[in-house]
C-alpha cells in the first residue's frame, strides 16, 4: 500500500511545533516514523472507501486526497491527546469521512489535476429486459 500523503506534505499544512508535539509524547523531537505510521494508517482507510468504486492503486493522486490524508492522520495522533484537544481534529476527521462516502457514492467526482473525471474501478453494467406485458389494462378490465 502507497500512501496518500507523506511527513513532508504534513510539515507542509501543520506547524512542525504541533506535529513534534503530535508525535513524540514528550515533545522534544519531531518522529518522522510516527508520522509516516499515521499516514498509513490514515490511506488505508481512505483505501476501504475509495476501493468500492475506484480501481486501486490510484496512478496519480489528487491534492485533496493527499490533504484529507493528512487531517485524517492528524486526528489519528490527536486521538491519543486529552479529550479537549481533539475537537477540531474530530470535525476534520468526520468531514473528510463524509467527503469520501460522498465520492464514493457519486455525489461527487474524483478530477485529476487537469479537471478531467477520473476512471471509475470495476463497474458492473446492469441490463434489465423482460417478456411482453401480460397484465395490461385490458386484460384486467374487470378486476375490481
Amino acid at each position: 500500500m502507497t500512501s496518500y500523503a507523506t511527513p513532508t506534505d504534513l510539515q507542509a499544512r501543520y506547524p512542525d511545533v504541533r506535529l513534534t508535539e503530535l508525535s513524540d509524547p514528550v515533545g522534544a523531537t519531531l518522529q518522522t516514523a510516527r508520522l509516516q505510521t499515521a499516514l498509513d494508517d490514515a490511506s488505508a482507510e481512505m483505501d476501504s472507501h475509495l476501493g468500492r468504486r475506484y480501481s486501486l492503486p490510484l496512478t496519480q493522486v489528487p491534492p485533496v486526497l493527499k490533504r484529507l490524508c493528512c487531517d485524517l492522520a492528524v486526528y489519528r495522533l490527536m486521538a491519543l491527546l486529552p479529550k479537549e484537544s481533539v475537537q477540531d481534529a474530530r470535525r476534520r476527521y468526520d468531514d473528510g469521512i463524509t467527503w469520501l462516502d460522498d465520492l464514493v457514492s457519486g455525489k461527487i467526482q474524483l478530477a485529476d489535476l487537469t479537471g478531467a473525471e477520473m476512471a471509475s474501478g470495476p463497474s458492473v453494467r446492469v441490463t434489465i429486459s423482460s417478456r411482453d406485458r401480460v397484465f395490461d389494462s385490458d386484460g384486467l378490465g374487470d378486476y375490481q
